[in-house]
């Protein structure tokens, strides 16, 4: 059987789940193993690793309520501002910028949700 083409995989594959204050991304499911590859970051570092698909269902189940930042939401292009050396948009950790102009610090913000998101 190949990767990615049951329902179960199609129901899993892209669904996030936080544990002990990490978010974690469910990467890809083998039906034959029984195994999920998940991702996470962990000081400043991406990990990628297995996990049985029986324990990713019951986190996936408890953590359904997960609601993240989307990329073309109104909120979202609020925390764009020009200041008078560049544009920044607001992220958890501060103001991220100065960028040369409001496209760039769109690009790279949207960038940076995903990047925190995966």
């Amino acid at each position: 059987m190949q990767l990615n083409d049951t329902p179960l995989a199609s129901r899993m594959e892209g669904r996030l789940f936080a544990l002990e204050g990490r978010l974690y991304l469910v990467v890809e499911v083998n039906t034959d193993t029984q195994t999920a590859r998940v991702s996470c970051r962990a000081n400043g570092k991406q990990r990628v690793f297995d996990m049985p698909v029986a324990e990713v269902a019951v986190r996936l189940s408890s953590n359904a309520h997960i609601e993240l930042d989307g990329l073309n939401e109104d909120t979202t292009s609020k925390r764009i501002t020009q200041q008078a050396d560049g544009w920044y948009f607001r992220a958890r950790e501060g103001l991220q910028g100065p960028f040369a102009c409001q496209s760039e610090a769109q690009d790279c913000m949207q960038s940076y949700i995903v990047a925190s998101q995966s």
